[in-house]
């Protein structure tokens, strides 16, 4: 398995889990050509899921945001991967 298909596993799995939360609401967002998904739900204000991926290199983004009375922090992380690293 490439690292770009790790990393696409690894963003579809983290989708996943997002979409699993009950009370879930989809947020509009804009078609940019890639995969964007952005979420709120009683468990959290906004999670944000981008998956860019080409032929030979792929762009995750992901971010949680906590309901502002929440002291949880904000989470996120950008990953980027070639064919081989």
């Amino acid at each position: 398995m490439s690292c770009i298909d790790q990393l696409v596993s690894i963003a579809n799995d983290l989708h996943g889990i997002i979409t699993s939360q009950s009370g879930l609401t989809k947020i509009p967002t804009e078609d940019y050509g890639w995969e964007n998904h952005r979420y709120s739900s009683p468990a959290f204000r906004l999670a944000h899921v981008e998956i860019f991926n080409q032929d030979r290199f792929c762009v995750v983004h992901c971010c949680i945001f906590p309901h502002a009375t929440d002291p949880a922090p904000i989470y996120g992380f950008d990953a980027i991967a070639g064919e081989s690293k």
